[in-house]
């Protein structure tokens, strides 16, 4: 007996590893296209900014490609050995079927817990150090304010373009200096120059082979120089504020607390706070409602692997996606819905859903 469960578990590990590292491999590539790559493409960040920024992200795109992964290694593992009747044989050998299944149950829970781990403190962590690495990373590094074939006008009564840039090293430099009515009162044109802190909300450009105009009473004047130091003042932002979906689970239950106070204190707008107060519970019941997705995902892709009696990869994916399709449903209604008092629900109605209809579809197979 234990033979056939480990064969079963093994096999039920192996899809859904290989399912986990694809959903992952995807998300981690949707959020670099978004993010990641426009950096790149503007050459404001080398390629171990880009493997660390991968890696904080991990974390938050295994919440979603693990309850996946479980998913579709139940519909495709559990399809294929149903097509191939070995479900059939195993009960003519007087083997109950949820004896078979309780491994994979078993292993489900085991995920679950993993995914609370990640859900509530890893991934809020994580994705708080993604989002602030590309905070500081885009307010705080003189590379980065700035970009090629772009026109700058970040700085006060100055218009920087710049044609080509590789780290420091600026080619193809056109200054405008303006004066207080916003006219160009000098322009410089540089063959190349570097961009170099003095203070934290200062840099220095050094200009070589400089050529310019500046504007006279009656008509511009034309002069050249092999260099030429211009200072540019820039403000820093202050730090960034951490959003609820980067909080984890005990910060928000901090944060709940102190709303609930100044609610009760009547300290700030009641009306304001007790949305705020609703979004946070919303947060709160969203990390732990996913929490459950494994389970949820394990309850009902089993019986319906095991009803469809296909054994073919396309028709698990799938089913897969439609159940995913589902359940998700419920979640981005629920974050849509954040300020409403009862949208918590909605992030335990799909586990619930899930798990009634699986334990139905169980009890059924089993009596068959």
């Amino acid at each position: 007996m234990w033979i056939l469960r480990w064969y079963l578990l093994k096999r039920f590990l192996t899809t859904a590893a290989m399912t986990t590292v694809v959903f992952a491999f995807v998300f981690l590539v949707g959020n670099a296209l978004k993010e990641i790559l426009t950096l790149l493409v503007n050459q404001q960040a080398d390629l171990r900014m880009i493997g660390w920024a991968l890696g904080l992200l991990l974390p938050y795109v295994m919440v979603f490609a693990l309850p996946m992964g479980a998913l579709t290694g139940c519909l495709l593992v559990f399809g294929r050995m149903s097509a191939d009747q070995e479900f059939l044989a195993g009960r003519a050998g007087g083997i109950n079927w949820l004896s078979w299944i309780a491994p994979v149950l078993a292993t489900s829970l085991l995920f679950c817990g993993v995914c609370s781990w990640i859900n509530m403190k890893v991934a809020p962590e994580s994705r708080r150090a993604y989002k602030n690495l590309f905070f500081e990373f885009s307010h705080m590094n003189i590379a980065n304010l700035i970009t090629p074939n772009q026109t700058i006008r970040k700085f006060d009564g100055q218009v920087l373009y710049v044609q080509e840039k590789e780290n420091d090293l600026l080619k193809g430099i056109t200054l405008s200096i303006l004066d207080e009515s916003g006219d160009i009162e000098t322009i410089l044109f540089a063959e190349k120059g570097r961009a170099l802190y003095i203070e934290p909300n200062q840099f220095r450009l050094e200009l070589e082979q400089v050529r310019g105009q500046k504007r006279g009473q009656d008509q511009w004047e034309y002069f050249s120089s092999k260099r030429i130091s211009h200072t540019f003042d820039f403000e820093l932002p202050g730090a960034r504020q951490a959003k609820l979906k980067e909080l984890t689970i005990f910060e928000l239950l901090i944060e709940r607390d102190k709303t609930r106070q100044q609610i009760h204190d009547k300290d700030e707008d009641q009306e304001l706070q007790e949305t705020r107060l609703a979004e946070i519970n919303t947060q709160i019941h969203r990390q732990a409602g996913f929490s459950l997705a494994s389970l949820s995902f394990a309850m009902i892709g089993a019986p319906l692997g095991v009803q469809a009696h296909r054994r073919e990869t396309s028709v698990g994916i799938a089913m897969a996606i439609l159940l995913l399709l589902v359940y998700y449903g419920f979640v981005i209604v629920g974050l849509a819905q954040a300020e409403n008092p009862n949208a918590w629900m909605l992030f335990w109605a799909p586990n619930v859903l899930f798990i009634c209809i699986g334990s139905w579809l169980l009890s059924k197979a089993n009596r068959a």
